[in-house]
């Protein structure tokens, strides 16, 4: 069995204080994309892979290690509306990009469909700590990372482990 996984917001959905729009919202395409940007995993170590790709990718639009807040999804349930399409993922961890991304190339109608049957499905978001998140990719092989400004962030975070 596969899952799926997207960022989102956890106060919005079920399990925090609902609030239908802003839930929505996390399912809405930005200006310039052509899909909605999910993982596939069938293991705890892909998700990991997964969750360590997005970590990275906040990182080198200049944030910091932070805390990842998800909701996971079954596939079959998202297939319901629409094509689950393999794309080459644009974050700075070529192994996750190559072999976990989706995107789901839907109308915003078709997206909206989705959420809306998954906050009426009260689905809920995962919050993975800074601690864990800073674990996660603290186990990563530098040399998978593309990024400069990753690469920096983690090196001064191992450290910070050594110490």
């Amino acid at each position: 069995m596969s899952f799926l996984v997207r960022l989102a917001t956890k106060s919005a959905w079920p399990g925090g204080e609902p609030d239908r729009e802003r839930a929505l919202a996390d399912f809405q395409l930005r200006e310039g994309e052509n899909g909605l940007s999910l993982w596939e995993y069938a293991s705890d170590t892909e998700r990991d892979l997964a969750l360590a790709a997005m970590a990275c990718e906040r990182i080198d639009r200049g944030g910091k290690i932070d805390k990842l807040d998800f909701m996971t999804i079954r596939r079959e349930t998202v297939e319901r509306f629409g094509i689950v399409k393999q794309t080459p993922g644009e974050t700075p961890l070529q192994t996750a990009n190559d072999k976990l991304h989706r995107e789901l190339q839907w109308s915003p109608s078709a997206l909206r469909q989705l959420a809306e049957t998954l906050f009426d499905e009260q689905h809920s978001v995962t919050r993975k700590a800074k601690g864990d998140v800073r674990q996660l990719l603290l186990g990563l092989d530098l040399n998978a990372v593309t990024s400069t400004a990753v690469k920096e962030t983690l090196g001064v975070e191992r450290a910070k482990e050594k110490k």
